[in-house]
């Protein structure tokens, strides 16, 4: 059995920061959700490094209302659960265990933070830029990464949901990625979450001039015992950045549409495995340069 994932459509959203943390040092990411968004908002923290050096950080969340309170998370714990609150009304959630099923290397905390709708009622979350302060007290530096779970409309209401987003800016003394301002190195490692399994296949959207789709995730898989080895498989998904997507049959008979995104080059790629049958990949498996050309565009599908 191969298991054929989509890259994701996630790219150019801002929903995956990174940074170094020097020993000694702390560094703050600035996270944002919207007001009157109807849904949750999860949030996983993952921290690369040994364990002793881990053992020493901190992650501490501050939220966006006058006399908030911050919460901490010390790593060094096996396990933890605390409250995000606003006043004595919890409004979220960290959640931080020593090993998790995703991964036997690294730490994870996981952010749930409760609507901003106020409808949602007691507990209703503050909107705003967040503070997320992570604290290395270790004696050697470790790396972390945030991933914002996309967050999709909500079947059956009037109105869908907000997208959190990151809103940190630029690392210091970092260039910005020249097509879309932002921090080169929050563009990579933006795959699906099932993308960063080391035996799934990912499929990245492919226009016909030989580009990688400006919206298609970038590898590589997140570091330590589940990273992939750097590579993805191509498969058409886009004429050009001008017309986006591949021509499909429509609902309605003799009705033609254009269906875009990673989605569409994984079925592409599923129907030439099933094709070709097995050694499949040594056809498509097409290595992305550090500096792929793409076409310059300022949105996202």
């Amino acid at each position: 059995i191969e298991l054929l994932v989509p890259a994701g459509n996630m790219r150019l959203r801002p929903t995956h920061a990174t940074r170094e943390v020097a020993p000694g040092d702390a560094v703050t990411l600035a996270w944002a959700n919207t007001p009157d968004n109807p849904t949750l908002q999860f949030t996983e923290w993952w921290f690369d490094g040994a364990d002793a050096d881990l053992d020493q950080v901190m992650l501490r969340v501050t939220p966006p209302h006058p006399g908030a309170t911050t919460t901490a998370v010390d790593l060094g714990l096996p396990s933890a659960c605390v409250n995000l609150l606003r006043g004595t009304d919890v409004v979220g959630r960290l959640i931080h265990h020593r090993r998790v099923p995703q991964g036997d290397a690294g730490r994870l905390v996981l952010m749930g933070v409760h609507p901003t709708d106020p409808d949602f009622g007691a507990g209703v979350a503050p909107y705003g830029r967040w503070s997320v302060t992570i604290a290395n007290g270790g004696n050697a530096p470790i790396r972390v990464h945030g991933w914002i779970e996309r967050d999709d409309p909500v079947f059956g209401t009037g109105h869908g949901p907000r997208q959190a987003v990151f809103a940190t800016g630029l690392a210091p003394a970092e260039d910005p990625d020249a097509q879309t301002g932002l921090p080169r190195e929050d563009l990579r490692t933006t795959l699906n979450s099932l993308g960063h399994g080391a035996l799934t296949r990912v499929v990245g959207a492919q226009e016909t001039d030989g580009r990688v789709a400006f919206y298609s995730g970038e590898e590589p898989g997140r570091a330590g015992g589940g990273a992939r080895p750097g590579s993805l498989i191509l498969a058409r998904a886009d004429d050009s950045g001008a017309r986006q997507g591949a021509v499909a049959s429509g609902v309605t008979a003799g009705a033609r549409i254009r269906l875009p995104g990673t989605s569409v080059a994984t079925a592409l790629a599923t129907r030439f495995a099933a094709a070709r049958g097995p050694g499949w990949t040594t056809d498509l498996l097409v290595p992305r340069p550090e500096a792929a050309p793409r076409a310059a565009h300022d949105r996202v599908p």
